[in-house]
This record gives C-alpha cells, structure tokens and sequence, in this order.
C-alpha cells in the first residue's frame, strides 16, 4: 500500500480495483447504516469463481487505515496495549503493508515483526464492521445484478454453478465427449482468452463421464485438479478393462468383507469402493498427472505393474480396519458416556460409507492401529477412568476447532495440507494419550498440535 498520513490523494478511492490482469469498477457510499455503506465491487457472473476472497480484505488505500486501526484495538487487552499510540502504529503499517496475501495474515506478522511478540490470526475473535467488509454484486453479460451481498465464498456457493457454465459457454469448440481412449490430444493445464471483457484463464481437464470421458473447461485450478484426476482414474480403468474385470471377480474374502461393512454399505457399493481406491493408487499413486498420450502410456505401464500389490494392500488394511470396527461396537454400551460420546464421534469420522475411497492411502495403513487405540482404551476402564477424563476435555477442544475450521473449508473449497495433518496428528495423540504401546511414528504432544494449528489456513 505504501501510503503515509499525509499523502491522501484520489487515488486512495480509486473507481476500479486490478486484481492480476482483471479490472473490476468499484462505487461508493459513505451513508453510516445503509446496507451500501462503504464500497462495492462489481463482479461479471463469468469471473465470480476466479476471485481470490482475500484480495478484497484489503478494500482500498482510504477505507485500509480505519480497518487496520479496528483490527489493533480489536487485539486481546494485553496485546493492545503495545500499540498505543493506534494511529501512530496504523501509519507505519500503511507504510509497510503490501496485498500479497491475506490482509490478517500480513497484519499479524507485521504487528509481531514490530512488538516482538507472538501474534497470530487468531487473536481476533470478531469481525469488522459491515462497511469495512467489501460489497459485492454479481451481474450477468446485460448488467443485471444475479446476487449481492458482503460474503463471497456464500455467493460463490450460491451462483457458482452458474459461474462456471457462463465461464464454459463460449467455448464449445474445446469441450469434447464420449472418449475411451486417448485420441483427443494434449489436455493444457491452462488456456487464455477474454471473458466478460476481460482477459481470463481457463484450466482443461479430463472429466469422469462414467463409461466415458470428456474435455471440460474450468475456471479454477482446484476444480480442474480434482476433476482431471477423476477423469484420468475413469480412463485408465476404461483402457484396462480386462485387468479390472477380472480383479472385481478375484477379491480375496469379498463375501466375508462385505458382510463386514453391511452397516455402511451393501456389497456391490463395497466392491466399487475397493475397485476404485484400487485404480487410484495403483494408476496415478503420488505421480504427476498424465496431460498428454506419452504420459498417459509410461502410466499405464506402472499401473499394470502395481494393481496386484496395491490390491493385497488395501485388502489387508480393510479387512483389519473392519474387524477392530467389529469388535468396538461391541464395547460401546459401556456406562461411561463421555468416553462413549467421543468414541462414537471418533467411529464416525474413522470408519463411515465412503471411507476407503475418501481416506488418504498413508492414513489407510494406519486405521486399524488407531481403532485397536480405541479398543485398548475401552479395555483399561474403569481402571484409568481419572486419566481419561483428565484427557478427553482437552480432546474435545482440540477436536472442536478441527470440525469447525474442516467445514469452514469444505464450504470453501479449501484444501488445506496444513489441516490435514492436524487432523491425522489428533489421532495419533489419542493413541499417546490412551494406548501407548501401540506407539506413534513419530513424537506427538498436546502443545506440538498447538504449534500444528499455527499454519492452519484461518
């Protein structure tokens, strides 16, 4: 931002905003109550899923310096009152302070660089004022408002769908079907052209079609990720048929398995869960994804050479993940309802309909050791029943903000590798905490979580 006291110029209240390449008008009202008060962004229907939410933290240089100042009298007590005198430490942050990044984010390191101190993002337990948020309002190619409101990610929840197929819509010479091979050429992880007016990028992507694939355009990188490597799994399957075939017939111990996992799912939803944790390990594992046929070819070598470890692999962690399940359902009429409150909540989100498939391979390994945690730690009650309790209030916080921030980003699509980790790190401080012989991979303490949570994406 680089703006001191004294040089407020029109600039501070500029009539667009750039965001990369992309200009977007911006209007204003200063009118203390009125739903518009502060200033508006006028954001094309095509162009709404591309935008980055934290940019428009920033607002603009005018409408930065009293933000700022909320967000350092907002600071806890303690913190606050490092930074008194607040218009002074505001003017050396709009100094300083540059929109690469989240404006919290940026703030807290700056205010930290600054005093010394720890802060972090989560010291503000509030948000500003209406009209230090940005508004938006969503039009479509006539200018016609679609949606308006002060929160993004819920508009683009709300009219992304629509987003993205007014973004695809002119280009149809790109978008194919009905393939089962690989004759459709290279998949470029990027094409430019105008949208709205604006310059744009899109992001090809092979997509799953069930019994075919197809060339789709996104217009974010996540999405076109998520979609290619569904499309590509389809399409190795397609290509490898016969392989695939004939490992649905030769699963070893399916009906015993199946009758297992009756609870979550019947048999042939059992079969396709293992069939396609199967086709994702054995054809695309950790590797790059295939964007053009020589990829596509050098992985369908190492796919055929994996499908066979990679099945008695998965086979043998399901099949003792399902029996440790078995044997806790057993235990769970236990006369301790806080252990079985939490226990129930930690079956919940260890062993569900979908959980082969939607459980990263590495952590597969490992769920029958932290479900025989489970069960070690049923075993040792009453006998233990003061350490547990003294345990599972700390549990149940560490556990609440995990649940809390995991649907804060699946509602905004965020995948946070930094959560993730959090999220199998709790579990293997239950295994520390309730079943110590079973050991953990590595060192695992309530306060290096605490430490974990740090990098979390707020």
């Amino acid at each position: 931002m680089r703006h001191g006291a004294e040089a407020v110029t029109a600039d501070w209240f500029p009539a667009s905003l750039d965001i990369g390449a992309v200009r977007l008008p911006l209007t204003y009202r200063f009118e203390p109550g009125h739903a518009l008060d502060g200033v508006t962004v006028t954001v094309p229907l095509a162009l709404l899923n591309t935008l980055p939410a934290w940019r428009f933290d920033w607002l603009v240089p005018g409408m930065l310096r009293e933000k700022l100042g909320w967000y350092v009298k907002a600071l806890p007590k303690q913190l606050r009152r490092v930074f008194v005198p607040v218009p002074d430490t505001v003017t050396a942050l709009m100094d300083t302070l540059t929109p690469t990044r989240g404006l919290r984010e940026a703030l807290a390191d700056a205010l930290s660089k600054k005093s010394g101190l720890k802060i972090s993002v989560t010291d503000w337990h509030d948000t500003p004022s209406a009209h230090l948020m940005m508004h938006y309002r969503v039009v479509d190619e006539q200018a016609r408002e679609l949606g308006a409101g002060r929160d993004l990610l819920a508009l683009q929840r709300q009219l992304g769908e629509a987003a993205q197929l007014t973004f695809r819509e002119q280009d149809n010479a790109f978008e194919k079907s009905g393939f089962k091979r690989w004759e459709f050429g290279d998949v470029p992880e990027e094409l430019r052209f105008t949208r709205a007016g604006q310059p744009a990028t899109g992001y090809p992507a092979l997509v799953d079609d069930t019994d075919s694939v197809a060339l789709r355009l996104f217009d974010t990188h996540a999405a076109a990720d998520r979609a290619h490597r569904r499309g590509l799994v389809r399409l190795f399957r397609l290509t490898l048929q016969v392989q695939f075939q004939f490992l649905e017939k030769s699963l070893p111990n399916f009906t015993r398995l199946a009758l297992a996992y009756r609870h979550l799912g019947d048999a042939d939803h059992f079969r396709e869960e293992l069939i396609q944790a199967i086709a994702v390990r054995a054809c695309l594992g950790d590797d790059e994804l295939p964007r053009d046929q020589r990829q596509f070819e050098a992985q369908l070598s190492k796919a055929r050479a994996r499908l066979k470890p990679v099945a008695d692999a998965l086979l043998h962690s399901v099949a003792q993940t399902l029996d440790e399940y078995s044997q806790i359902q057993a235990k769970l009429k236990a006369p301790w309802p806080h252990v079985v409150k939490d226990v129930q909540d930690q079956l919940a989100h260890l062993v569900y309909a979908g959980f082969i498939t939607a459980t990263p391979w590495a952590q597969l390994q490992h769920l029958p050791r932290y479900l025989k945690g489970i069960s070690l730690r049923l075993s040792k009650l009453p006998a233990r029943l003061d350490h547990d309790q003294r345990h599972s209030s700390v549990l149940a916080t560490l556990t609440s903000q995990l649940r809390t921030r995991q649907d804060k980003h699946r509602k905004a699509a965020i995948d946070d590798p930094a959560l993730n980790l959090f999220r199998w790190q709790l579990e293997e401080l239950r295994i520390s905490l309730f079943a110590q012989e079973l050991k953990t991979p590595q060192p695992v303490s309530v306060k290096r979580l605490q430490k974990l949570w740090e990098n979390v994406l707020p």
